[in-house]
C-alpha cells in the first residue's frame, strides 16, 4: 500500500530562493537539505524545473540566491553537499557519498541550466 499527501507550500523558486539566502544567514544544515530534497523530488524534469527559474532571473534576490547556491554547492565536498548528508542522517560511508554526490549534481545541473556557474554535464 502506498501513502500520499499533499502539502500547500511556496512554489519551487521562492522556496529555493529562501533557503539559499538562509544558507549564507546562518548555519543549519536543513537548509541545504531542503533545498536539495525539493530538487530531488520535483514532480516534472528538470527542464521545467529551470523554466520555472527564467522569468525570474532579472530579480535581485534571485540572483544572489543563484549565486549562493554556487557558491555552497561548488564541489562535492563543499559545506551544502555535506550539510545534505549531515542531515540525512546515513552512517554508511558510500551511501554519504552517493548523498553528497546526488546534491551537488542537482543544484549543478540547475545552475547550469540558467547559466549560473558551470555548465552542467548530466
Amino acid at each position: 500500500m502506498e501513502y500520499a499527501t499533499e502539502i500547500k507550500s511556496a512554489s519551487i523558486v521562492p522556496f529555493v530562493v529562501m533557503k539559499a539566502h538562509a544558507l549564507e544567514l546562518r548555519d543549519k544544515s536543513k537548509d541545504a537539505y531542503d533545498i536539495w530534497f525539493c530538487l530531488a523530488n520535483y514532480p516534472m524534469d528538470r527542464r521545467v524545473l529551470a523554466s520555472e527559474f527564467k522569468p525570474h532571473l532579472e530579480n535581485h534576490s534571485v540572483r544572489v540566491a543563484l549565486n549562493l547556491l554556487a557558491k555552497h554547492f561548488d564541489s562535492v565536498d563543499a559545506d551544502g553537499p555535506e550539510s545534505v548528508a549531515k542531515e540525512e542522517g546515513t552512517l554508511d560511508p558510500e551511501y554519504r557519498t552517493f548523498i553528497k554526490q546526488d546534491a551537488y549534481q542537482r543544484v549543478k545541473d540547475l545552475l547550469g541550466r540558467l547559466n549560473q556557474g558551470s555548465e552542467s554535464d548530466l
